[in-house]
């Protein structure tokens, strides 16, 4: 958790490999994360590519796209393999693009196949894997709903969940339409994210984190 208290959020076109070497002269210890990398690219394209870093960027984690746990399971494992200190399921991003590829945001409305692609991951990597998800999708907003999901899921061994505190629209509307009230409350003190780990029984335990997407760009 520790690592986590301060950290780049991914963000596509943004934190490429070249970006990451200019925030690592901003702090020597920030998390850092690749832009989302989809399992697929990574099975049928350029992997050396794709997951080329310099050590000078570390600790930097891969956050990965998909819903085939297969392939999510190969793709992890050539994370592992380049030197990422933690591999990230994408469970957040709202996007048309992404939607059509049946993963991102809308896996939240499936736990279980979730908890699959987190089960075949972990068996192939000794580094953790996260999911990084929304607090709803659509109508399905509720806190039952999100306890849900995180119970299913961290079941299948995630024990690190990154909280982007917004619902995600999947409809065509703003994504970033609202926070929900009764999540509000939980992140009153905090920026973006939130950590939820497996450590009590009931699988939410807060913590004050900050993470810091296009904000860092447009307010060096």
């Amino acid at each position: 958790l520790d690592a986590h208290r301060f950290c780049v959020a991914p963000m596509m076109d943004w934190t490429d490999r070249h970006d990451r070497r200019f925030l690592r002269e901003l702090s020597k210890n920030a998390l850092l994360y690749t832009e989302m990398i989809t399992s697929a690219a990574l099975e049928y394209g350029d992997r050396r590519n794709l997951l080329a870093h310099s050590p000078e960027e570390y600790p930097v984690a891969l956050q990965l796209g998909g819903s085939d746990p297969k392939q999510l399971q190969l793709a992890a494992k050539l994370g592992e393999d380049a030197g990422f200190c933690e591999i990230n399921l994408n469970v957040g991003c709202p996007s048309e693009r992404v939607q059509s590829g049946s993963f991102g945001a809308c896996l939240m409305a499936e736990p279980e196949l979730v908890a699959q692609c987190i089960d075949a991951m972990r068996q192939c990597v000794d580094v953790p894997v996260t999911v990084k998800c929304r607090i709803g999708i659509d109508d399905q907003d509720s806190e039952a709903a999100l306890q849900n999901f995180v119970g299913v899921v961290a079941d299948a061994g995630c024990e690190l969940f990154v909280v982007h505190a917004r619902k995600a629209i999947l409809s065509g509307r703003d994504p970033f339409v609202r926070i929900t009230s009764y999540f509000a409350k939980l992140i009153s003190n905090i920026k973006i994210t939130i950590f939820w780990t497996k450590k009590i029984e009931n699988r939410l335990l807060t913590a004050t984190v900050t993470s810091f997407s296009a904000f860092i760009w447009s307010n060096p």
